[in-house]
């Protein structure tokens, strides 16, 4: 435990070190985690790292914690791989702020929308993320959100569509709504290599 939140500590932004506030405050915040949840105190001090990792500061991860474990439970994943998924979902829609507000809003967003799609479609968080990881950067410059994305993910995944294939049919459609009108005419839709 204390060699992971060594390890968490040094990743967020300014000198956090062992004996100082902030490292008091991250340490609390992982052992009320690990005794108040199904997780330990060194998977959300793992979480942690996995949120220094993804820039947020100190107080942002602290606020953020409690989401990823709920998104954790829910989708049954490890501490560290859901909140690596969540963290790289705000990373991938242009959701990370240097707001600590605003970012805790968008992070409660994204856990729900992977929670909610997971849970009421035919995918798990990780198929979804695969999926996610190929459309999200397409569908953003389209304009679409998370929700738009992850609904189309779902209704694909519910009828046998999933993970990377699923992130590359939803590509294919974003890129075929881009597409001039000529090749819808001509039945030549862009596909991706």
């Amino acid at each position: 435990f204390e060699q992971t939140m060594v390890n968490a500590a040094t990743k967020f932004p300014g000198v956090i070190r062992k004996g100082t506030a902030a490292f008091k405050e991250l340490e609390d915040a992982a052992l009320k985690a690990g005794a108040t949840t199904e997780f330990t105190a060194t998977q959300a001090a793992q979480a942690l790292d996995f949120l220094a990792m993804a820039g947020f500061g100190p107080q942002a991860a602290i606020s953020a914690l409690p989401g990823v474990v709920d998104l954790a439970t829910v989708s049954a994943l490890g501490l560290g791989r859901a909140t690596d998924i969540a963290s790289d979902a705000l990373g991938a829609y242009g959701l990370m702020t240097d707001d600590v507000d605003k970012l805790a809003i968008n992070l409660s967003r994204v856990n729900d929308v992977l929670a909610t799609t997971a849970t009421s479609s035919n995918t798990t968080v990780t198929q979804l993320f695969e999926a996610m990881k190929k459309a999200a950067p397409l569908a953003t410059l389209a304009g679409s959100n998370i929700e738009t994305v992850s609904a189309l993910i779902g209704t694909m995944a519910d009828a046998g569509t999933k993970s990377e294939k699923a992130g590359t049919a939803a590509t294919n459609k974003f890129l075929n709504l881009a597409a001039p009108a000529s090749n819808a005419v001509s039945n030549t839709p862009p596909t991706l290599p």
